[in-house]
């Protein structure tokens, strides 16, 4: 391995963690990818996307808790879909709880407002450890088998196949996106 794929062979775990702890959904969906072509191994790229996830997650679920007056974090809960999941989370917090991972947009404002509620932690965290377990295995999981799909269809070389996985990224995250904001939508008028 020369180049690009020698760097993320060498340096491509930690890039899982922080990829994942920073974006999420693309850098999952890569680090999928890269594990079936045995560029990254297939176990630890899980576990350090799971962990990345986790710890992003309940960094902001702590902002929330400790610091909720906060005008630094106030803009993030202005916008629409922090209306939207303000009411979910209070009609709905299981469901919000399960779900918000995998819905484009509200990996940020979610925690924080549950962090805000008057859920107890011993409940919101563990669930939040079980989301990420499943967006972890769901998104390493798609980006495995695209992997495989590329390689074997469209034998590409791995400059190819890297940014072929990016775009499938992408395209994956905006998919969550519509489908988990259409379930949004649907459970808030469900509880209308």
């Amino acid at each position: 391995m020369t180049g690009l794929e020698g760097l993320l062979a060498r340096y491509g775990l930690p890039l899982v963690f922080v990829g994942c702890f920073a974006e999420g959904d693309t850098a999952a969906v890569v680090s999928g990818g890269l594990a079936h072509r045995g560029t990254l191994p297939l176990l630890p790229t899980w576990a350090l996307a799971f962990l990345g996830a986790y710890l992003a997650d309940t960094v902001w679920f702590l902002i929330g808790r400790k610091l909720p007056d906060q005008p630094r974090f106030a803009r993030h809960l202005e916008g629409r879909v922090a209306r939207r999941a303000r009411a979910l989370v209070e009609r709905r917090p299981i469901l919000v709880i399960l779900g918000f991972r995998f819905v484009w947009g509200t990996r940020t404002v979610v925690p924080l407002l549950l962090g805000m509620s008057s859920l107890p932690a011993r409940l919101v965290l563990p669930l939040v450890a079980l989301a990420c377990l499943v967006w972890a295995s769901a998104l390493i999981g798609i980006g495995y088998g695209l992997g495989a799909a590329f390689v074997n269809i469209l034998d590409l070389g791995f400059h190819a196949h890297f940014g072929l996985m990016i775009v499938a990224g992408i395209i994956v995250a905006l998919v969550f996106g519509v489908i988990g904001r259409r379930l949004m939508h649907g459970a808030r008028s469900d509880t209308a």
